[in-house]
């Protein structure tokens, strides 16, 4: 008797080890995922900024082609 009471309570311990690693494993995913996120947002403004600069550099350059050809015809 004192046998099958010391089965079920290892394994009982054992369950409760294996749900707490469940637990630890969920909250370490949902903190990195919240991370991943905020880097998310981080990527698409860091993108949107270098269109910006991309798109400033090629009405620089229009403009310079334009001053250019007006130059040479005077």
């Amino acid at each position: 008797m004192l046998t099958k009471i010391r089965v079920v309570t290892s394994l009982l311990l054992v369950l409760l080890v294996f749900g707490l690693l469940q637990a630890f494993s969920g909250s370490v995913f949902y903190s990195a995922l919240s991370h991943d996120k905020q880097s998310f947002a981080v990527s698409q403004l860091a993108m949107q900024n270098t269109q910006s600069l991309n798109d400033a550099y090629m009405s620089l350059n229009q403009s310079r082609v334009l001053l250019t050809r007006i130059q040479l015809r005077f």
